[in-house]
């Protein structure tokens, strides 16, 4: 057995990461790296298949096919974002992924969102998530209970 971890990241993907690095630069400015913990909203749109162009959507648009996971999709943002947008992925607290279809004749994409939680501990004693802070009011259950959900 190894002592270490081997990691591929396959040349689609880094060139993928690549791009999405220098947009994310440009996002981002002259503003500093989010520090603390970190909210980010991942909206993967891929594109329609020709197949489907006479469909009618009637709003639905999730994606149902082999497209990427949606947890493939988030890795490759938060790392593509570790030293552009925050220092370390590990600083996301609060992550939620999208995937859809376009509209035909959509193009593909990926929108972010990321912005600093302030006060996470406030707000996660507040709605009842893990264990109580000290200093911090109760978490309630639902049935009155106090403690963690």
């Amino acid at each position: 057995m190894g002592a270490g971890v081997r990691v591929i990241d396959p040349p689609r993907s880094r060139s993928w990461k690549a791009t999405a690095q220098e947009h994310m630069r440009l996002a981002r400015g002259r503003r500093p790296l989010l520090e603390g913990p970190v909210r980010v909203v991942i909206l993967a749109v891929f594109a329609c298949p020709k197949s489907d162009y006479r469909r009618k959507f009637n709003g639905l648009r999730w994606c149902d096919r082999a497209y990427g996971d949606a947890d493939n999709i988030a890795k490759a943002v938060l790392d593509a974002g570790n030293s552009v947008l925050w220092l370390d992925d590990r600083q996301v607290a609060s992550l939620k992924v999208d995937r859809i279809i376009g509209v035909p004749g959509e193009g593909e994409r990926v929108w972010i969102s990321a912005s600093k939680i302030e006060d996470f501990c406030d707000q996660a004693a507040e709605v009842g998530l893990g264990r109580d802070i000290p200093g911090q009011k109760a978490s309630q259950h639902p049935d009155g209970q106090k403690g963690p959900l």
